[in-house]
């Protein structure tokens, strides 16, 4: 084993190979009273949780042993991650952030040695939080060390990913899913023995989000769900035009500007007014500021209204930045002037992790650039002496599968983006195994028993139960096989069915670029391949389709479709046949992981101002958003392999903790 495994994480090849015994004696167990094993906090927390840094190693950082790291390259080179793979692990740190009362964000790294910093957390050369890289030569997934006091030198937090194993986005191993595990134990959480959590010490497909254990977890070590500002608390609220809170008072009439600290979009449907009104002295343009950067890793959106509370004056928008600052200018002020600013998260409409944070709000009415707040990074010192007090690993192992146990498999139909990920959204399915020719294979969902069926001589076997119809949620189905000597094996490992029926909401088409102007049809690109960009529900597939300009004008046009990643956000770039200059209009349907189609997207008009082009080269691509979704329906798996391996979960693997 890689010395450098050793000497933080123990030995974890101690394997407990499990061999199917045939005893005509079969031992007893006494019984104990029933309870339930919740999560487990280590005891290990960040002193300072107000602000946690993460950083990525650069190739080539020294890890101890010989082993440098290669998770820049090697996840670069991978199809199913290059280009989304880092905010997929900001997306899975902020999932905890979103709970309780801790902020992210990301620093550089500098390659120094790992763990030869000076600081436990808040070190200037890196992250107390560093993510790296190696090829682990076995079946880990990856190894994470807890934070201070259990480890009190820079290795505290630390996360490696076994870069010899296959991540996926959106199926297995999926990426989000083991970084959430991974950063519960950079938090100070051990394994659950709850089988639903993030934190359950097996990999058992992909998970979507935190489940109540997790939450109940990570919010006894950080002091209970995230903390509103102060003017959300002791029964206050500015979450409206008529509560808006007055900042007039904070402006500096001398320097005229102003800063309002330590707001908190403490939940993803919130918005926060404020109100104020410029100064005697004003100049005559106003710049306001939200600044999330080096505060968390909100997705902020900001809008000033006039004092009507509903013309917009300025707006902007963070969606796919993580941390960033957003500045607009109202031109023509005069002193004595009404406005209100609204700020919430970019993704609130569809309830994502990134619509939460801490966040400032800056003013100036002179011209220069608004002030900012300081990053509250705090730096600790190491502790003397150091010491190595904890890391877990996130493990697959086929050790853990006896063979010889039945193994449930998948389900049928399992509709949606993947046909192996135990998501659809047909509540009666079929379940699918595997165990020894000739056995009987009890079946059972959520720990009741369905009934019977019997393994082919192939080893497959399958159970119908298309009569009940699944209620909506998590199912976890497991089996038992019986010999023909009457030998009854252990419960196979559950697998998770989702069941999922609601209809998704209208994608949003927002965005186009480049963007050269502002016209009466809205925004005005010069080229003629723009790229398309909105967002939809985590994972779920974009079909889009536009209304052409010139001899065609009025004529509905197939264009295209693609993967939103796991934020929601999706783009795609228009490259077959390009556009002529004139008017479009953009619509588009999103079908979830689970398989049900959206209705059409309100639709977003465009102005293409380039040279014309002749429309008798689009071909036979004329059509409906109707023909569109017959035609992903049917070739799904198709679209689906150009952007993500759709693997799903792989039988006879799964978690072993050390």
């Amino acid at each position: 084993m890689n010395p450098l495994r050793r000497w933080l994480f123990g030995d974890p090849d101690r394997r407990r190979g499990r061999q199917r015994q045939r005893s005509k004696v079969r031992p007893a167990l006494e019984s104990l009273e029933s309870r339930v094993v919740l999560y487990s906090a280590s005891g290990a927390a960040w002193p300072n949780p107000q602000i946690v840094t993460i950083s990525f190693m650069p190739d080539g950082t020294d890890l101890g042993g010989g082993v440098t790291s290669n998770l820049q390259s090697t996840f670069n080179s991978n199809p199913n991650l290059a280009g989304r793979w880092e905010s997929v692990i900001l997306q899975a740190a902020q999932v905890w952030a979103q709970q309780t009362n801790i902020n992210f964000t990301v620093v550089p790294d500098d390659g120094a040695p790992w763990g030869g910093g000076v600081d436990q957390q808040g070190d200037p050369e890196f992250g107390d939080i560093r993510i790296g890289g190696y090829n682990f030569n076995d079946n880990t997934l990856a190894l994470t060390a807890q934070p201070p006091p259990l480890n009190n030198f820079s290795v505290a937090g630390d996360m490696m990913f076994n870069t010899g194993e296959g991540f996926h986005v959106g199926s297995t191993y999926d990426l989000f899913t083991v970084a959430m595990h991974e950063f519960g134990h950079s938090l100070g959480l051990y394994e659950s023995s709850v089988y639903n959590s993030v934190m359950y010490g097996y990999y058992t497909g992909i998970k979507y989000g935190l489940y109540p254990d997790d939450i109940a977890g990570i919010q006894s070590i950080y002091g209970g769900p995230r903390t509103p500002d102060a003017f959300n608390a002791n029964g206050q609220s500015n979450g409206s035009e008529s509560s808006a809170t007055n900042i007039t008072s904070q402006i500096d009439t001398s320097s005229l500007t102003a800063l309002v600290p330590n707001l908190d979009i403490t939940t993803s449907s919130q918005k926060e007014y404020f109100t104020f009104t410029a100064p005697s002295n004003t100049g005559s343009t106003m710049d306001v500021q939200l600044q999330s950067a080096g505060l968390s890793l909100l997705s902020p959106d900001l809008t000033v209204y006039a004092a009507d509370g509903t013309t917009v004056l300025a707006s902007g928008s963070g969606i796919g930045q993580y941390g960033t600052t957003l500045t607009v200018q109202v031109p023509n002020v005069t002193p004595g002037e009404q406005f209100y600013v609204m700020a919430q998260g970019a993704y609130s409409r569809y309830n994502l992790q990134m619509s939460t944070g801490r966040y400032a709000l800056g003013l100036s009415f002179n011209g220069q650039a608004p002030p900012t707040e300081p990053s509250p990074i705090v730096a600790v010192p190491d502790g003397y002496p150091t010491h190595v007090g904890g890391g877990q690993a996130y493990n697959t192992s086929t050790v853990e599968y006896n063979p010889a146990n039945p193994v449930v498999q998948g389900i049928t139909p399992d509709n949606g983006v993947s046909s192996q990920d135990g998501v659809t959204n047909n509540p009666r399915v079929s379940v699918l195994g595997s165990a020894p020719p000739g056995d009987v294979v009890t079946v059972y969902v959520d720990g009741q028993e369905l009934g019977t069926t019997v393994a082919q001589s192939d080893g497959s076997w399958s159970y119908n139960n298309t009569a009940d119809a699944l209620s909506s949620g998590n199912h976890v189905f497991t089996a038992q096989a019986t010999d023909s000597a009457g030998y009854v094996t252990a419960m196979s490992y559950g697998y998770t069915v989702t069941i999922d029926t609601h209809v998704p909401a209208p994608p949003l088409v927002a965005a186009i670029s480049p963007v050269s102007g502002i016209g009466l049809a809205g925004p005005i690109t010069s080229s003629s391949s723009p790229t398309i960009s909105g967002w939809t529900e985590p994972s779920a597939v974009v079909a889009i389709e536009i209304v052409g300009a010139g001899p065609m004008s009025g004529m509905a046009w197939q264009i295209g479709a693609t993967e939103a990643d796991i934020a929601g956000f999706w783009s795609y770039t228009v490259n077959r046949p390009p556009l002529p200059q004139g008017n479009y209009s953009v619509t588009a349907v999103a079908m979830d992981v689970a398989g049900t189609w959206s209705a059409p997207a309100p639709s977003f008009t465009f102005t293409v101002a380039t040279n014309p082009w002749t429309w008798g080269q689009a071909g036979s691509d004329n059509g409906s958003v109707s023909d569109l979704i017959n035609q992903l329906s049917i070739g799904l798996v198709m679209f689906n392999s150009s952007s993500t391996s759709s693997s799903g979960n792989t039988p006879g693997k799964t978690n072993q903790p050390t």
